[in-house]
């Protein structure tokens, strides 16, 4: 076992270097604490599964789907059950999104955040209802 989470972190490494156009563009505004104030990890490892940005105070994971993803949707579907059966919530976005339209992805970023600080803190709990997933 050993050997195998070796390899999801060397992996995870490999990711950071090789970051997309659209994960680029929005890490310049996740990075140094720039939503927020909340920390974000870019390519963090999860069981055995790799997310593409992760804020661990707030357990969310945000993924930026590319044109892969079309041909993906059954491992993404098990890859995103299985981590969120760990507490971690997921907000999803489409490359075409971020590089486009960057300013509506950050508001949602920060709207998510703002419902899960409120939940967090005790506030309505029909902050989260209807709230699993971001699409346009």
């Amino acid at each position: 076992m050993k050997g195998f989470r070796r390899r999801i972190i060397d992996g995870a490494r490999s990711l950071r270097k090789e970051m997309t156009q659209a994960e680029i563009i929005l890490w310049k505004y996740l990075s140094n604490r720039g939503i927020c104030g909340f920390k974000f990890r870019r390519q963090y490892p999860i069981d055995r599964f790799v997310l593409d940005f992760y804020c661990p105070e707030k357990r969310l994971a945000i993924e930026i789907d590319g044109g892969i993803h079309n041909n993906l949707k059954e491992y993404d579907q098990i890859r995103q059950e299985t981590i969120e059966s760990k507490g971690i919530e997921f907000l999803r976005f489409k490359n075409s999104e971020e590089i486009d339209d960057i300013f509506s992805v950050l508001k949602a970023i920060k709207k998510r955040l703002s419902l899960l600080h409120e939940v967090e803190k005790g506030g309505p709990s029909e902050a989260r209802d209807g709230m699993r997933y971001y699409e346009r």
